[in-house]
Order: C-alpha cells, then structure tokens, then sequence
C-alpha cells in the first residue's frame, strides 16, 4: 500500500485526501441519520407495544373492580331488603362474598356510620365502633354516596386498622327505590396495590407509570401529571382515575446496543463503499498511467506530451507562452554497454527525477522514448528565462551527481529549445525546431568531446 501511495502524484493525493475529508464528514451525517432514524422507529414500536399492554392493564383494572364491586352489591342488595336479617346472620353472607372476590380485604356493615359489623373481624378489631362522621377523610366518601343514591368508589384511603385501601361505599335506605329513608352504609375494602399489581402495571419495562384520582396522585411520579408521554382514563362506577406513562425507551440498555449494532452497521458499509471507491479510483489513475505514463521513470509519456503540448497550441493566446526543451542524454548507450542496462536504467531514473526537481510543480517533464526528454515550462517567452532555467537544470545535476555503487556519474545530456507565443505553428513544426536545437547543441559537445580526446 506504501508503494502505491509513493507513485501517487501530488495532486492525486490531494484528490484522495479531499475525497476522504468529504466521505468522512458524509459518512458521520450518515451514520447519525440512519441510526437516528431506525432508532426512532425502533423505539416508536417499543412506545405502542408499551401503549397496548398500558391498555390491557386498564382493562385488567376495570374488570377486577366492576368484579368484585358488582359481587358487593348483591351484599348491599339483601340489606336494603332486610337489616335485620343481614345482621344477624353477617359473618355468614360476608363470608359467602370474599370466597368469590379476588381483592375484598374485609366488609363492614355501618348502620347509622357507625360500624357495627366487620368481617373477618381479625386484624380489623381497631374498626368496631368507629362513627364516620369523627373522620372527615372517610365521611366525606359516605355522604357521596348517600347524596348520588348508589356505589361510590374512593381514591385510597387511610384504614383505622392500618394502612391503605380503596372502598366501595353502597348506601342502604329502607325505602327502596325511592332512597329518601338512610338506613347506614355498608363499606368494602379493597387492596387497590394487590390488583394493580396483578394487573401487569410492573411488567411494562422503561416506562414509568402513576395512578392519580380526582384527590391526586396515589401511585407511581406525581410528576408524570405534568409531563407524560401518554395517559389514559380508568372507568370506575363513579368518577374514576387516570393513568400516566412515561417512556424512557432512548436510554434502555436494549436500545442503546441496537443504536450501536445500527452505527457499526453503517460504518462498515461506508467504510466498504470508501475503499471499493478508492481501489476503483487507484485503480483508473494506473490505469490512466499505463498508457499516458513511462513505467520506468513514472514521467509522463509521449503521448501525454504531444496531447499537452497540442491543446497549448490550440489556444492560440499570446497571453499564454511556453517553452518546449528537448532534452538528448550524451553518450547514454555508452553508460548502457559500460555498466549494463540495469544501471543505466537507475541512469534514467536519476534524470527523470533532477530534471523534475529543477522545476516548477506546474511545468510538465516527460519522456518521449529511449533517452530523450522533452520539459513544457509556461509563462516563458525571453532569452533570459531560458538561460535562467537551463542554469537550474545544470546546477541540480552538478550538485547531485549519480552515484551507484563506485560508480559516479554528472548527467550530461544536449538541450534544444523552442518558443511558443500565439504563431501560427503546428506541433510538428514546433518540435522540430526544438530538435534541430537540440541536435546544434550535441554537435558542439561532440565537438568538444573530440577536442578533448
């Protein structure tokens, strides 16, 4: 991977590098979205499961309360017809009542608010005796139902005997249906914790839930009455209760784990595209370069040359000079049959290399086939510039001689030059006015090779 990247260009890695940059900020919006969303969807599932067993727990709560309010009312029934006998033989008709209900925790017969009869009477001893009328609490539900003329269910009421329950008041009048003779009231507890247990409320997972009656709040967050993602309404045989639900599904530790299943998901996708569209796009650039490139100096080819070179000309501007060198290396056959082809193909390497240090990033250096070059070099039209360039390449070659192994080398090579300014000139003529230098200037250095010999 190393090796690749070296043959890469600078400005092929900056395309790499900027489509990377871009990618990685696409992918990160990506990701955030798709997982958002499935999240979203995932937990508005969880929500409306959670919303139908919420359902079914008020249905559970209804059922259980018109059950055992409808099994006491059949108790209220028979003393309406006849006290007396209800009285006297109490312990066994309450007795016949709790053996069908599933929540009644004891019966009381109050004629007059004052209790008098309690069934079972263990654990509710403390109740015999008690006059409602001394606990505004629990009097205030007895003069309701006495008022309305029939079952009145409380919100949970502290107990004489302790602790807390709904009750079920049934007003008795003797005479019936007119209701205008109040005989006393006949009172059924009921565990209201027990029943809503029972009714599935605890089986619903991340959700908080509270209960409230019209006196508020008696089960669960009072402040869910405020802020709820849903609630609904609990029918009772009078007035009734409201449920509240809160859902907190985001922060489940079953939907944090899909969030993050979701993002590594997405991650390996984008990073699945990010590499089959880098490979693709390596993969074209080398392909591009085997047939607009020289494989063994990794400079442009010919033909990328005379392509170049021809849409330069075609534009036709005074404003966009250029020069063209034609670059012929001295005695380079005998650096080939002297030290052999493998090194006079490092040989080659090194000129490609000085010839595209000692210019600029822009100009173009290619080569045209077996030891001859050719450097493009824009916004040059006189003398003096290409002076100044040719004593750049001459310096970066003196300064860095070829050496490998003993072996130690200055690139000698013969530059001709043509000018481009706006002419009417074609490609060809172009060149060959850069060879025709070029050939003038390897005259003079064999010419002076000879001299020296």
């Amino acid at each position: 991977m190393t090796k690749i990247s070296q043959r890469l260009t600078h400005q092929e890695k900056v395309t790499i590098s900027s489509f990377s940059m871009v990618y990685l900020i696409i992918s990160i919006v990506m990701v955030l979205l798709i997982s958002d969303l499935l999240v979203e969807r995932h937990v508005r599932a969880e929500q409306e499961t959670a919303m139908n067993k919420l359902s079914v727990v008020r249905s559970n709560i209804e059922s259980q309360v018109y059950m055992d309010t409808y099994l006491a009312d059949s108790l209220a029934m028979m003393v309406t017809i006849d006290p007396d006998f209800s009285m006297q033989h109490w312990d066994m008709i309450a007795q016949k009542l709790m053996s069908k209900s599933s929540y009644v925790r004891n019966i009381a017969l109050a004629p007059n608010d004052v209790i008098t009869r309690v069934y079972p009477i263990k654990g509710n001893e403390k109740a015999l005796g008690v006059d409602f009328r001394n606990i505004p609490a629990q009097y205030e539900s007895v003069k309701q139902a006495r008022e309305q003329g029939s079952v009145y269910i409380t919100h949970p009421l502290e107990l004489v005997q302790g602790g807390k329950a709904i009750i079920a008041r049934y007003p008795i009048f003797t005479d019936f249906p007119y209701n205008r003779d109040y005989w006393g009231t006949v009172s059924v507890v009921i565990d209201y914790q027990k029943l809503i247990v029972d009714a599935g409320i605890a089986s619903i997972p991340n959700a908080q839930i509270a209960l409230s009656a019209p006196k508020g709040v008696f089960y669960g967050n009072p402040d869910l009455v405020a802020h709820n993602d849903f609630h609904l309404n609990v029918s009772l045989l009078s007035g009734g209760w409201t449920l509240y639900a809160y859902f907190n599904f985001a922060a489940a530790p079953e939907v944090v784990m899909f969030q993050r299943l979701i993002q590594v998901s997405v991650i390996c996708i984008c990073l699945l595209i990010y590499f089959v569209c880098t490979l693709l796009y390596r993969h074209y650039l080398f392909t591009h370069r085997s047939a607009m490139h020289d494989d063994l100096t990794r400079l442009p080819n010919r033909r990328y040359a005379l392509n170049y070179v021809t849409q330069l000309i075609d534009r036709r501007s005074t404003d966009d000079t250029f020069l063209v060198l034609n670059i012929d290396l001295n005695d380079f056959k005998k650096i080939n049959d002297t030290y052999g082809h493998n090194v006079g193909d490092e040989y080659l390497k090194y000129i490609a290399d000085n010839l595209t240090r000692s210019v600029r990033k822009t100009d173009v250096v290619a080569r045209m086939g077996g030891d001859e070059f050719i450097v493009v070099i824009r916004g040059v039209s006189s003398c003096d510039q290409i002076e100044i360039i040719n004593y750049k390449i001459t310096r970066q070659f003196e300064r860095n001689p070829f050496l490998w192994g003993d072996i130690c080398l200055h690139g000698s090579f013969s530059v001709g030059h043509a000018v481009f300014m706006g002419q009417g000139i074609s490609l060809d003529d172009l060149l060959a006015q850069a060879d025709h230098n070029m050939y003038q200037k390897k005259a003079q250095f064999k010419q002076q090779f000879s001299q020296a010999s």
